[in-house]
């Protein structure tokens, strides 16, 4: 009975991060359409490659052309808006949160830029668990400990 209700939670949590994930990237979408954020680089890597965007409401400078020639700020907008529309037909989705002092960055792919599916996972709160069970049988922890730690987890 327990293994079915922990099976039962894992998919409700897996249905709340997955919606929070789409919920940001539909947010993504959102910020590049408004022109608050746009691309700042590509990142690049074997058989992959992901886009990297920010912006001033990020905390960072928005692209702008070189020589301010309005095919290049075209181009600029082009790509803003097809990544936008990849993110919002789910294509493509968040791979990556980057901060840096003053700043942070969100990095964005998908399988048709060769980067994997990004996934819901509950391996963190199943691990807590095999954490808890193994202390629990191999070291005497103060039930009041346990109790409070429990608490702040579950």
């Amino acid at each position: 009975m327990e293994k079915e209700s922990t099976n039962d939670l894992n998919d409700v949590n897996k249905r709340g991060i997955s919606a929070f994930h789409r919920l940001i990237d539909m947010i993504t979408a959102i910020l590049l359409l408004t022109e608050q954020i746009t691309i700042i680089g590509v990142f690049l890597r074997p058989g992959r490659f992901a886009f990297s965007v920010g912006g001033p409401i990020f905390g960072g400078s928005r692209v702008v052309a070189k020589d301010d020639l309005p095919i290049e700020q075209e181009i600029l907008d082009v790509i803003n808006i097809i990544l936008a529309i990849l993110l919002i037909s789910d294509k493509i989705t968040i791979t990556g949160l980057f901060i840096t002092s003053g700043e942070f960055t969100i990095n964005v792919s998908g399988p048709i830029f060769g980067y994997p599916k990004v996934v819901p996972s509950t391996l963190m709160l199943e691990n807590y668990k095999l954490f808890h069970a193994i202390v629990k049988e191999h070291y005497t922890v103060p039930p009041e400990l346990l109790s409070n730690f429990d608490k702040g987890m579950i």
